[in-house]
């Protein structure tokens, strides 16, 4: 297989794991909890959140093809982490009786 025709296949499957991020995120709407008592979940989601969209963008800039690993890596670990830390603000808000968000989200 030649390197280009790699690297096409490489590019769609992160382009489909996009789209699939971007319904599950448009699913699991972080909720921001009631109580402000430190950094919670929520908000390390949002800066994972930022994280997952820098990791994006550097995939989208990339043109060596040395460092297409690298940012195929780095956004698959900021997925990763930020749908991690949806999880926990879902669950988060479930234990506290929120009824909207996350919590009550099922598809």
């Amino acid at each position: 297989m030649s390197c280009a025709n790699l690297r096409w296949r490489c590019w769609r499957q992160v382009m489909n794991m996009i789209a699939d991020w971007q319904a599950l995120r448009q699913r699991l709407r972080p909720v921001r909890p009631a109580s402000d008592e430190g950094p919670s979940y929520y908000d390390l989601a949002q800066a994972a959140h930022r994280e997952f969209e820098a990791a994006q963008a550097q995939f989208r800039e990339v043109r060596d093809p040395d460092l297409v690993d690298h940012a195929i890596f780095r956004l698959r670990a900021a997925e990763r982490h930020y749908v991690f830390l949806l999880r926990q603000v879902r669950e988060q808000n479930a234990s506290s009786g929120g009824g909207s968000g996350i919590g009550s989200t099922r598809g």
